[in-house]
């Protein structure tokens, strides 16, 4: 992470288990669609809301989130397709190609490949006072791995590499996506409804 903030210094660093739950903040924060969020629904609304604030302000985000299905990636895609764009409430019924191309910055997506064990060994070393719920928590989101299908422009890392190489290599990565053209999908034209029969 420190590479990555030295690159690029006005970077917004977002990663769930950065939040201070306990600031004024995070205890005023109300998800914009959702009453009574559980507090996972509520983190991932919040890292939302930061990284929105951040792209308006014209900063780099880098979301350090552990997704393991592709849908938490999918929604979040709809959600700047809503919010970022002149999409809006399209962005729920058209392909993510259409969204990415549409979106007013590049977006890019790493995978850190490691295997569960060590994932798991990290984790906890990270976290010496985790509860065993929230380590059942972590083995389930392990098992829940899905591979990942996406339109974005994607880098698989080895995540058993030195953190000096990895970021080097993402680095590297960042900087050939933001180097090649963007390719512009037009949004796809509204169908009309057919009139009604004269009677």
């Amino acid at each position: 992470m420190r590479f990555l903030e030295r690159s690029f210094p006005d970077a917004t660093i977002l990663d769930p288990d950065l939040i201070d739950k306990r600031s004024p903040e995070f205890a005023r924060f109300k998800p914009r669609n959702s009453r009574n969020p559980s507090e996972n629904v509520k983190t991932y609304c919040f890292l939302f809301k930061v990284a929105e604030r951040s792209i308006c302000n014209g900063h780099n985000v880098f979301w350090m989130q552990p997704w393991s299905r592709y849908a938490e990636i999918d929604v979040t895609l709809k959600n700047l397709g809503y919010f970022l764009t002149n999409l809006k409430k399209s962005s729920w019924g058209i392909s993510n190609d259409i969204i990415v191309s549409q979106l007013p910055f590049r977006t890019m997506l790493v995978e850190v490949d490691v295997p569960n064990f060590v994932s798991k060994e990290r984790w906890i070393n990270n976290h010496p006072n985790a509860s065993s719920k929230e380590i059942c928590r972590l083995e389930k989101t392990l098992n829940y791995f899905q591979t990942i299908d996406t339109p974005l422009p994607y880098y698989k890392l080895d995540g058993t590499k030195s953190p000096e190489d990895s970021a080097k290599k993402v680095i590297a990565f960042i900087q050939k996506v933001l180097n090649q053209p963007k390719n512009i999908i037009p949004k796809p034209k509204e169908r009309k409804r057919p009139e009604p029969a004269k009677t």
